[in-house]
């Protein structure tokens, strides 16, 4: 019998969830605050494994369903072929490049929300009338670009407080949302000290549908920052 050879590749166990309160009474009650992004890395040792030339990111996004979890909005927080009854929860794995650049910082974006649709994902650097420079085109559900991003050495991102990612329909002038870079880094904990020439992050898109911020069950479309080459 042939046996298949498999290329071994880096395991860093993180959770990348969002907290949220279960509802009361079989209705749900919209929260004042959107629930938290919680970070999490896993307690246990992932072996010695990190030898390969990419690293494994696994995403659990979308809404479990049940009672509670309706209340005229779910569409656009957990996707629109959602109900109760058949509920959008999902995972996707994808392989992070460690591909370094000594001058970018190399950047990959994950689709990980079940209400997003195929978007162009742009970033404007954090300058005054920066253009919106395409990281990430037709990105569907998964990671991309391969290879990654590198086109910005770190002082061409400028301010990183104002750095701006945008989401459009593919080959759209009219951007679906904007977001800061900064909430990346809050909801992933990395240091901006962490973001110089040579290192590589992986920025994962989670949450409802683009653009659109509502008191609800589901959480608000953002952005988490990984690192690429977890240590």
């Amino acid at each position: 019998m042939a046996r298949a050879a498999v290329a071994p590749v880096a395991v860093a166990p993180v959770a990348v969830v969002a907290q949220v309160e279960p509802a009361q009474g079989g209705q749900s009650a919209p929260p004042v605050d959107p629930p938290p992004i919680v970070r999490e890395p896993h307690a246990g040792d992932p072996g010695s494994v990190f030898t390969a030339d990419r690293a494994s990111l696994l995403v659990f996004f979308g809404c479990m369903g049940g009672p509670g979890h309706a209340d005229g909005t779910e569409g656009l927080g957990c996707g629109f072929s959602y109900t109760l009854a058949n509920p959008t929860a999902n995972l996707t794995l994808v392989a992070m490049s460690r591909i370094l650049d000594p001058g970018a910082v190399a950047l990959q974006i994950v689709h990980a929300s079940a209400a997003m649709q195929t978007s162009d994902v742009r970033i404007a650097a954090g300058f005054e009338g920066a253009p919106d420079i395409t990281v990430a085109k037709a990105l569907a559900l998964g990671l991309g670009p391969k290879p990654p991003f590198t086109n910005f050495s770190r002082d061409d991102f400028g301010a990183l407080a104002k750095v701006a990612l945008k989401t459009f329909a593919p080959n759209d002038v009219n951007p679906t949302s904007g977001l800061l870079l900064q909430e990346a880094f809050t909801n992933g904990g990395i240091p901006e000290s962490a973001f110089i020439n040579g290192s590589s992050f992986t920025v994962v898109a989670v949450g409802g549908y683009p653009g659109v911020n509502l008191n609800s069950f589901w959480h608000p479309f953002t952005y988490v920052m990984v690192p690429s080459d977890p240590e």
